[in-house]
């Protein structure tokens, strides 16, 4: 078994799994996220197109919490940008950091996590008796 094979086959379910539930990304939208994401890290033309792509995904998934929210953690802050803004107080989020907090937590949570899972997923199976 090589790092590749844990990662591709073990790792990548989890961490967009986990990720998806925290932010109240649809579950039919999780795929697209996943293959969205990876092709990030495939470099060119994708480097400019994935954060074009995740930023006008998370503006629409954004409105979605605002008009009906749930108890993931999108809509909570959205929420709380919105509230503070009705209340006459100086928002704690703008709506781009907002952005960037969802799109930061699903790049960098995500590939490290796979990292992660695959590196010890391979060091248990070519180690174990440590």
């Amino acid at each position: 078994m090589t790092l590749s094979t844990c990662s591709t086959g073990n790792a990548r379910p989890l961490p967009i799994t986990v990720i998806s539930e925290l932010l109240g990304i649809p579950v039919t939208d999780r795929e697209w996220i996943r293959v969205t994401v990876t092709g990030y890290g495939q470099g060119g033309e994708e480097r400019q197109r994935v954060p074009r792509e995740l930023a006008a995904y998370f503006t629409g998934l954004i409105a979605a919490k605002r008009a009906e929210p749930g108890s993931d953690l999108l809509s909570g802050l959205a929420l709380a940008h919105d509230n503070a803004a009705e209340d006459g107080a100086e928002a704690t989020l703008t709506t781009t950091e907002l952005l960037s907090a969802a799109y930061h937590l699903v790049m960098a949570g995500f590939d490290t996590t796979v990292n992660l899972i695959a590196s010890g997923t391979l060091a248990l199976l070519t180690h174990p008796g440590r």
